[in-house]
């Protein structure tokens, strides 16, 4: 099979060999053929691409023009590449300036508020008698999401530093059934595909029969010498790779996928995989050259720009920056649709059974000056508003509708459909200041100014600009503003605006979120916890039940069969878990709390799939950072707390080491098993009894890698 390096001189033979047939030709007629090239014999997606309702499929026509989207920013499908090229131009980006801007990414390498998906192939689906095991931790029921660890009750799939690895599991006792080398340690060699994993573990999803890796990868560029450097340039890419585990010792890879950009999150259900990346192009881009403005797929090695008619661009916000999402067929990890945004980029991906959300942060300021009694103020305005793009997963990949609202969300939990309608909280945050002067003055002038600020008991101060001729004021009783509230929106089918409440908790924000068919929860922090309970039966008139008041707050909550379980800390930093329960009408009430003294940090504060929440067994799992009993030494500690209907009880505290990095639990039968993946030392996976937490078996994984280079990581290794 031809390398990735000898396809792309191919390609580039064939594009020059047509610029100089076509030499003298109208630029647009050079742009159409130039895709033909580049293509590389691509079929369009548009006749994949489903519709949404009332709107018509990307690239189709209605009543012979292409269709407009009704939002608040006006949304078309584009049909010719040189289109989007003129786009940018027309749009406040100037694509011979050198490069646009990338907004929005934040690098958090892969988003860490993503969970351990629901196996559609659970414990229930085995007819042999196969034991139960604890169900992972997912925002909706029947979506999976991707995680360094998973089990179907007799096989453990789990990630480590180079190696995805699977281990028979079986009363405890476990067996290294096959090991695939995933990362390469000889980085002189250059394999087939010539990606490197970039920024961010690989995880993995599974079902019966497959077993999915999705990773972020790299391609370095090279400077004029032909060195790599891959903070000079590079392209990212969002991956997956598709392995058949029919027999587990024995995967085979079945293909691989991936669009460009930096990864947002994935997600799986119904056979299909979904990849959301964010993509920014850097440098200079040309217009008979596509694959400088327009994204790139990969279909097993094979590079493909994407299709003309399924690129949507949109209004005055058209820099050169695509939200990609990607639809894979998880059977064949065949690219069934695809779907790119003009103009948009991504941070928090939130999937119901018929849409996915992804919602970006705009930071907007505005300046306003007046001028009054020879003295100019000029104040300035900011705040923070969020963009979500809706986006049709039914029958093919859709534009169903953006929206723009105030505020900041805090994860993918700020988000949820219910009956066609989206929900969503956010943190709102306005900041009014600004500056005044004086200009005009007189030398004698500007020296009296300058000897009142001298005075003890002056109250407006001033200093003198040469510059700009300004003398600058500075009041003490000015009073420039900063709130902060929290607002809660309700969204139609059109994504517009239903109901809302806002203003909520001044000068608090959001901690945490849970919402639950017509009910949503929420906890917002400064000085205490306030948990709202607002009831959402009527999408237009939103109402809060209740508000509960306590110490410290919750950053995670979380069903727990009857009650409502709360994960965070007290007001003296340390861990905490709280019960709440409500009674018939609503009213929430803490029945019972424990704090872990010493602990002062969890992942499962942030990454809910670090946290095993079992009402039917009655545990809760986490790790945890903190001092030991008799403080001599910080570091990884795991936790699992029991819980009877009344109290909480401390069952295991298991003092691991100084760091030992990624820490998961999870059950299968009457075994524990704690997935360990150290920084400074080798991974394990370790079994225990739930019955008297005796260690049963340990497996041992990848030893850490001590290449010098931080950011490398290796070459993929999949043909």
């Amino acid at each position: 099979m031809k390398t990735y390096e000898q396809m792309t001189e191919e390609v580039l033979e064939k594009v020059k060999k047509e610029k100089a047939r076509r030499h003298g030709a109208a630029k647009a007629a050079v742009s159409f053929a130039l895709v033909l090239v580049l293509m590389i014999g691509t079929v369009l997606v548009a006749g994949q691409v489903g519709k949404a309702p009332g709107k018509t499929a990307p690239g189709g026509a209605q009543n012979g023009k292409p269709p407009v989207l009704k939002n608040e920013d006006p949304l078309t499908a584009g049909r010719e590449y040189g289109e989007l090229y003129d786009l940018l131009k027309t749009n406040g980006f100037d694509p011979e300036s050198g490069g646009s801007p990338i907004r929005g990414y934040g690098f958090k390498g892969i988003d860490q508020n993503l969970a351990i998906g629901l196996d559609e192939h659970g414990a229930e689906s085995y007819s042999d008698g196969s034991v139960g095991y604890s169900k992972t931790n997912v925002q909706v029921e029947g979506i999976d999401e991707a995680d360094v660890v998973k089990t179907d009750g007799k096989y453990v799939y789990a990630i480590s530093k180079s190696n995805v690895y699977i281990f028979s599991a079986e009363d405890g006792k476990m067996e290294t059934v096959a090991t695939i080398p995933f990362v390469g340690d000889d980085r002189n060699s250059v394999p087939l595909s010539g990606l490197r994993v970039g920024w961010g573990a690989p995880e993995i999803y599974v079902t019966d029969v497959r077993m999915i890796v999705v990773f972020s990868v790299y391609k370095p560029e090279t400077d004029e010498q032909g060195n790599e450097n891959p903070f000079y340039s590079f392209k990212q890419y969002y991956a997956a790779a598709v392995y058949d585990i029919t027999d587990r010792a024995a995967p085979a890879l079945v293909g691989t996928a991936s669009i460009g950009g930096f990864a947002v999150s994935s997600r799986m259900t119904d056979g299909k995989l979904y990849l959301v990346a964010s993509e920014g192009f850097r440098g200079f881009v040309d217009r008979d050259d596509p694959e400088t403005y327009i994204p790139t797929l990969y279909k097993n090695g094979v590079a493909e720009l994407v299709g003309a008619d399924s690129i949507y661009y949109g209004g005055d916000e058209s820099d050169c920056t695509y939200l990609n999402v990607m639809e894979i067929s998880v059977s064949d990890a065949s690219v069934t649709s695809n779907l790119s945004l003009l103009g948009y980029t991504g941070e928090i991906m939130y999937q119901s059974p018929d849409n996915i959300f992804v919602a970006r942060t705009d930071h907007k300021t505005e300046t306003e000056q007046t001028t009054e009694d020879g003295t100019t103020v000029e104040t300035y305005y900011s705040k923070d508003e969020t963009v979500i793009s809706k986006i049709s997963v039914s029958g093919g990949l859709a534009l169903a509708g953006t929206a723009r609202i105030d505020g900041r969300l805090l994860n993918s939990f700020s988000m949820d459909e219910h009956e066609g309608y989206l929900r969503v909280v956010t943190s709102v945050q306005r900041s009014t200041n600004g500056q005044r002067w004086i200009e005009g003055l007189s030398q004698e002038e500007i020296d009296r100014y300058l000897a009142e600020d001298e005075q003890d008991d002056a109250v407006m101060h001033y200093w003198y600009d040469e510059e700009t001729g300004r003398l600058y004021c500075l009041d003490e009783q000015d009073n420039w503003d900063f709130e902060e509230n929290n607002d809660l929106y309700v969204l139609d089918p059109s994504m517009n605006v239903t109901g809302s409440i806002v203003g909520l908790a001044p000068d608090e924000r959001i901690y945490s979120c849970r919402f639950e068919g017509n009910d949503g929860y929420f906890v917002t922090y400064r000085e205490t916890d306030p948990l709202f309970h607002v009831d959402l039966s009527d999408p237009a008139n939103p109402r809060v039940i209740d508000e509960l008041k306590i110490p410290g707050h919750s950053d995670y909550l979380q069903r727990f069969g009857e009650y409502m379980l709360g994960f965070g800390q007290d007001d003296d930093g340390f861990l905490k878990l709280s019960m709440f329960s409500e009674d018939e009408n609503g009213v929430m009430s803490e029945i019972a709390v424990i704090s872990l003294p010493g602990t002062q940090y969890s992942d499962a504060l942030h990454d809910h799939h670090a946290i095993l929440a079992d009402a039917e067994r009655g545990i809760i799992c986490f790790g945890a950072y903190g001092y030991y009993d008799d403080n001599s030494l910080y570091g990884s500690i795991y936790y699992i707390v029991t819980w009877d209907g009344q109290e909480f009880g401390v069952a295991v505290k298991s003092e691991l080491g100084e760091d030992c990095g990624t820490l998961r639990g999870f059950y299968i039968g009457d075994y524990f098993y704690l997935y360990v993946d150290s920084n400074v030392a080798a991974g394990t996976l370790t079994s225990y009894s739930l019955s008297d937490f005796g260690e049963i078996d340990r497996e041992t994984m990848d030893e850490p890698n001590n290449d010098p280079d931080p950011y490398y990581s290796g070459y993929v290794t999949i043909d």
